[in-house]
């Protein structure tokens, strides 16, 4: 069961979107639509806007998920240096 849970349960629970989000989501897009149809400049302006702020929000996120990654790979070097230490002192 644990083996199922964080081969398959954990994953897919990771990449869920929440559902208050997801609303969200829909709302600003049914907003965003409608004022294309009375304002485009503003529409326009809004849109931008977005744009910016999910191109900053992927740097945001994608330096997040490499740390982790980093973290690791500086934790195994670390023991195979220790490791390499280890053996050259035995000598």
């Amino acid at each position: 069961m644990e083996e199922w849970e964080a081969d398959h349960a954990r994953p897919l629970l990771a990449e869920a979107i929440p559902d208050t989000v997801r609303t969200a989501i829909n709302d600003a897009k049914r907003v965003v639509a409608d004022l294309i149809a009375q304002r485009p400049e503003a529409a326009r302006r809004a849109l931008h806007e977005v744009s910016v702020w999910s191109k900053h929000q992927r740097r945001v996120l994608e330096s997040a998920t490499l740390e982790p990654a980093a973290d690791r790979m500086r934790t195994r070097l670390d023991g195979l240096a220790c490791r390499d230490l280890g053996r050259a002192l035995e000598r």
